[in-house]
């Protein structure tokens, strides 16, 4: 039997180990205003999301990035520098989406076409009722805000070493965007 001997000062450094990215509609932070904190919000981790509660079917020293939208006011302050303080405090990653477009993705075609069409309430959907027909500016809209995504996960994304959880389904079309990127 053969025993390992520690790495030689000439041995390549270890690999990093993988991350885990969780891939959800928002990142799991609260974004309260304060003129005094740093981008004029007092950002806290919101330990009550089920993307942040998803650490704790992984190991507890494996790292975790996730990426997804600010709350709403905080993505009025949108910048590379907000971006990376969120990134070296809380191992968070925005994804930036207009105003007009994250309101067409989300309450536009996730919450009248897909929320119903998951949750068996077909017939309570709004083009059921004769209220809003189908409209494929919407879904070009989803299909926008999930390449939005993938163009801020290709970003940190190592894809032969990372371990990527997509949640939520309004992100459906995220693993299609990402699979002809990384083929």
């Amino acid at each position: 039997m053969s025993v390992a001997s520690p790495a030689s000062p000439t041995s390549p450094p270890a690999p990093a180990p993988p991350s885990r990215v969780i891939v959800s509609h928002r990142v799991p932070l609260r974004a309260l205003p304060d003129p005094t904190a740093p981008f004029g919000f007092a950002f806290s981790v919101d330990a009550g999301t089920v993307a942040y509660q998803l650490r704790s079917g992984l190991p507890a020293n494996a790292p975790v990035l996730h990426i997804g939208t600010l709350p709403a006011a905080a993505a009025e302050v949108a910048s590379d520098e907000l971006s990376d303080y969120l990134l070296a405090i809380f191992s968070c990653f925005p994804v930036y989406l207009p105003t007009d477009l994250h309101h067409r993705f989300y309450h536009g075609f996730c919450k009248h076409y897909f929320w119903p069409l998951l949750h068996y309430l077909l017939s309570l959907t709004p083009s059921s009722l004769g209220g809003l027909p189908f409209q494929r500016t919407l879904y070009h809209s989803f299909l926008s805000a999930n390449r939005a995504f993938a163009d801020r996960l290709t970003e940190v994304l190592r894809p032969d070493e990372d371990l990527v959880w997509i949640h939520d389904y309004h992100l459906l079309a995220l693993l299609t965007c990402l699979c002809k990127r990384f083929p």
